[in-house]
């Protein structure tokens, strides 16, 4: 199995204090995409001028049992890279990682509403 990377995570405490840090650098996140099923998250992107490169501002919103390991990260590190997102099965890179002791846990699906110019739509995700 090869990975190729899709695009790089920063994780911050404070989604509204991150995001006004990377507008301060130029930067014009997408809007806040709010995180559902328990995760207690939120992001915003960042496209690089190549229009396919893009990191991810990711915040802890509310305490859940599926963000511990998250917010155990902020209080030991504060805002930081907190991973990289590889394209290609979530479940196997999920099993290669966790033998590597690179991984917090395993694959899982999830969905969460994205307005489009159709109108809003459900986006899935694995990761």
């Amino acid at each position: 199995m090869q990975l190729a990377l899709d695009h790089a995570l920063i994780l911050h405490g404070d989604l509204p204090a991150g995001r006004a840090a990377l507008e301060r650098l130029g930067f014009r996140p997408t809007p806040t995409g709010h995180h559902g099923q328990g995760l207690g998250t939120a992001n915003a992107t960042m496209m690089m001028p190549d229009r396919q490169s893009y990191f991810e501002l990711l915040a802890v919103t509310e305490p859940t049992p599926k963000n511990a390991g998250k917010r155990a990260a902020l209080a030991a590190l504060g805002p930081h890279l907190f991973g990289l997102a590889v394209q290609g099965d979530a479940r196997e890179a999920a099993e290669r990682f966790a033998a590597l002791g690179l991984a917090d846990g395993p694959a899982f699906d999830f969905a969460r509403a994205v307005d489009l110019p159709g109108g809003p739509q459900d986006a899935g995700f694995s990761v």
